[in-house]
């Protein structure tokens, strides 16, 4: 995902993961930025895998999401520690509305009870934080049962092809 100087943010939707319940088990996924971004700078909280649950609109945001604090510039885990704070959520309805940061995959999730998974997508729009245009590159995201990579690509973590998704359940895309 490269988001340009005049540019504000860049994405891809994962279509297939809707109209379900969220995984149980942390989704994950590994991230490389062309740039690097300390803790003390910030990254903005991208790049963010986010799952937006059935009834979200813009005015009205309803998701949790998984973001990284600092950019090393080598490849970096996000979301494998199901004790990592790295989650926020967004809205909610457990007891209350649930708006925090830095919390765990379990926690979030506990903001959004028996919620069903509106949108699964990945978005970097820290133009504001990292000025003159930057790139990330996403390999081997694990949600649910999926585990999506780009073997063979200069841009794949291994570049091994070792995260292969066993037949899914449904029709996934990437858009």
């Amino acid at each position: 995902m490269t988001v340009t100087p005049s540019g504000f943010y860049a994405g891809f939707c994962l279509n297939g993961f809707n109209d379900q319940p969220p995984p149980s088990t942390p989704p994950s996924y590994w991230f490389k930025a062309n740039t690097v971004a300390p803790i003390t700078s910030g990254t903005g909280g991208s790049p963010r895998l986010v799952i937006e649950f059935l009834g979200s609109t813009a005015t009205n945001p309803d998701d949790i999401n998984l973001r990284p604090l600092a950019w090393t510039g080598d490849w970096q885990q996000e979301g494998a520690d199901a004790t990592a704070s790295d989650w926020d959520s967004v809205g909610g309805t457990a007891p209350v509305a649930c708006t925090h940061y830095e919390m765990t995959y379990a926690e979030a999730l506990a903001c959004h009870p028996g919620e069903i998974v509106q949108d699964v997508f990945f978005v970097t729009d820290s133009i504001w934080k990292i000025t003159g245009g930057y790139t990330n590159w996403i390999d081997e995201l694990s949600y649910g049962p999926a585990c999506l990579t780009a073997p063979g690509s200069a841009y794949n973590k291994h570049n091994s092809g070792g995260c292969t998704s066993d037949t899914l359940p449904f029709p996934l895309t990437i858009v």
